[in-house]
Protein backbone atom coordinates (compact mmCIF):
# COMPACT_ATOMS: atom_id res chain seq x y z
CA UNK A 1 0.00 0.00 0.00
CA UNK A 2 1.28 3.39 -0.43
CA UNK A 3 1.84 5.40 2.81
CA UNK A 4 -1.05 8.61 2.71
CA UNK A 5 -3.30 10.56 4.49
CA UNK A 6 -6.04 11.66 4.73
CA UNK A 7 -6.47 15.88 4.97
CA UNK A 8 -9.13 18.34 5.29
CA UNK A 9 -9.77 20.87 2.08
CA UNK A 10 -7.24 23.78 2.60
CA UNK A 11 -8.80 26.19 0.26
CA UNK A 12 -12.71 25.71 1.19
CA UNK A 13 -13.59 28.97 -0.62
CA UNK A 14 -12.49 27.49 -4.01
CA UNK A 15 -15.30 24.79 -3.88
CA UNK A 16 -12.67 22.37 -6.03
CA UNK A 17 -14.87 19.14 -5.70
CA UNK A 18 -17.92 21.09 -6.88
CA UNK A 19 -16.42 22.24 -9.45
CA UNK A 20 -15.07 18.66 -10.20
CA UNK A 21 -15.96 16.27 -13.34
CA UNK A 22 -16.62 13.61 -10.08
CA UNK A 23 -19.70 16.19 -8.71
CA UNK A 24 -21.60 15.36 -11.82
CA UNK A 25 -21.30 11.39 -10.28
CA UNK A 26 -22.59 12.82 -7.12
CA UNK A 27 -25.41 14.65 -8.16
CA UNK A 28 -26.73 11.53 -9.77
CA UNK A 29 -26.65 9.83 -6.22
CA UNK A 30 -23.17 7.97 -6.98
CA UNK A 31 -20.51 8.50 -4.29
CA UNK A 32 -17.11 9.82 -6.02
CA UNK A 33 -13.52 10.11 -4.64
CA UNK A 34 -11.89 13.24 -5.57
CA UNK A 35 -7.93 12.96 -4.35
CA UNK A 36 -6.27 16.27 -4.62
CA UNK A 37 -2.40 16.71 -4.60
CA UNK A 38 -1.31 17.60 -1.14
CA UNK A 39 0.76 21.13 -0.51
CA UNK A 40 3.52 19.43 1.93
CA UNK A 41 7.04 19.60 0.19
CA UNK A 42 9.24 17.72 2.86
CA UNK A 43 11.25 20.96 2.41
CA UNK A 44 10.43 24.18 5.67
CA UNK A 45 11.78 26.70 2.86
CA UNK A 46 9.58 25.87 0.45
CA UNK A 47 5.80 26.72 0.63
CA UNK A 48 3.84 24.12 -1.40
CA UNK A 49 0.40 25.68 -0.01
CA UNK A 50 1.74 29.20 -1.89
CA UNK A 51 3.59 27.83 -4.66
CA UNK A 52 -0.01 25.63 -5.74
CA UNK A 53 -2.33 28.75 -4.91
CA UNK A 54 0.00 31.26 -7.51
CA UNK A 55 0.17 28.03 -10.13
CA UNK A 56 -3.99 27.89 -9.77
CA UNK A 57 -4.40 31.33 -10.35
CA UNK A 58 -1.75 32.02 -13.13
CA UNK A 59 -1.59 28.59 -14.56
CA UNK A 60 -4.72 26.62 -14.04
CA UNK A 61 -6.54 26.40 -17.17
CA UNK A 62 -4.87 29.12 -18.88
CA UNK A 63 -2.79 28.93 -22.17
CA UNK A 64 0.55 28.75 -20.22
CA UNK A 65 -0.78 25.39 -18.49
CA UNK A 66 0.84 23.53 -20.85
CA UNK A 67 3.92 20.81 -21.23
CA UNK A 68 6.57 23.79 -21.03
CA UNK A 69 5.94 24.34 -17.46
CA UNK A 70 8.38 22.47 -14.67
CA UNK A 71 6.94 19.47 -13.55
CA UNK A 72 7.99 16.38 -10.97
CA UNK A 73 7.25 13.18 -13.07
CA UNK A 74 7.66 11.07 -10.88
CA UNK A 75 5.12 12.53 -8.36
CA UNK A 76 2.56 12.24 -11.45
CA UNK A 77 3.64 9.13 -11.70
CA UNK A 78 2.80 8.81 -7.91
CA UNK A 79 -0.49 10.27 -8.25
CA UNK A 80 -1.54 8.18 -11.17
CA UNK A 81 -0.55 4.87 -8.81
CA UNK A 82 -2.83 6.06 -5.99
CA UNK A 83 -5.79 7.05 -8.63
CA UNK A 84 -5.61 3.48 -9.92
CA UNK A 85 -5.17 1.65 -6.37
CA UNK A 86 -8.36 3.78 -5.19
CA UNK A 87 -10.25 2.25 -8.58
CA UNK A 88 -8.97 -1.09 -7.98
CA UNK A 89 -9.73 -1.47 -4.38
CA UNK A 90 -13.50 -0.14 -5.18
CA UNK A 91 -13.52 -2.00 -8.15
CA UNK A 92 -13.10 -5.19 -5.88
CA UNK A 93 -14.39 -4.48 -2.73
CA UNK A 94 -17.42 -6.61 -1.62
CA UNK A 95 -19.89 -4.18 -1.34
CA UNK A 96 -20.42 -0.91 -3.60
CA UNK A 97 -19.44 2.14 -2.31
CA UNK A 98 -21.91 4.09 0.25
CA UNK A 99 -22.75 7.27 1.59
CA UNK A 100 -21.14 7.49 5.27
CA UNK A 101 -24.31 8.38 7.46
CA UNK A 102 -25.14 11.87 7.74
CA UNK A 103 -22.97 12.70 5.18
CA UNK A 104 -24.27 16.02 3.13
CA UNK A 105 -24.28 15.53 0.08
CA UNK A 106 -25.50 11.85 0.25
CA UNK A 107 -28.75 13.22 1.83
CA UNK A 108 -28.84 15.26 -0.57
CA UNK A 109 -28.57 13.44 -3.65
CA UNK A 110 -28.17 9.74 -2.77
CA UNK A 111 -30.37 7.48 -4.69
CA UNK A 112 -30.60 3.53 -4.71
CA UNK A 113 -28.88 3.42 -8.31
CA UNK A 114 -26.44 0.15 -9.69
CA UNK A 115 -23.82 -0.25 -12.36
CA UNK A 116 -24.10 -3.07 -14.69
CA UNK A 117 -20.65 -3.46 -16.15
CA UNK A 118 -20.14 -5.88 -19.20
CA UNK A 119 -18.32 -7.41 -22.21
CA UNK A 120 -19.76 -7.95 -25.29
CA UNK A 121 -18.06 -8.09 -29.20
CA UNK A 122 -17.75 -4.35 -29.51
CA UNK A 123 -15.91 -3.55 -26.36
CA UNK A 124 -17.08 -3.34 -22.10
CA UNK A 125 -19.70 -1.83 -21.53
CA UNK A 126 -21.33 -0.79 -18.02
CA UNK A 127 -25.46 0.19 -17.87
CA UNK A 128 -26.69 2.48 -14.99
CA UNK A 129 -30.46 1.67 -13.97
CA UNK A 130 -32.42 3.69 -15.95
CA UNK A 131 -31.02 1.81 -18.96
CA UNK A 132 -28.21 4.66 -19.19
CA UNK A 133 -25.65 3.12 -20.77
CA UNK A 134 -22.29 4.00 -22.14
CA UNK A 135 -19.29 2.20 -23.90
CA UNK A 136 -15.93 2.21 -22.38
CA UNK A 137 -12.74 1.32 -25.14
CA UNK A 138 -11.73 -2.45 -24.46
Amino acid sequence: MMDRKLSPDFMPEEVIFIRSDQYSFVRQGIPAVYAFVRTETGNPKIDGEKILRDWMVTRYHQPSDDMTQEMDFEAGADYARLEFLIGYLVVNAPERPRWNEGAFLGERFARQLFLRVYADSSGCRSELMGGVSALVAA
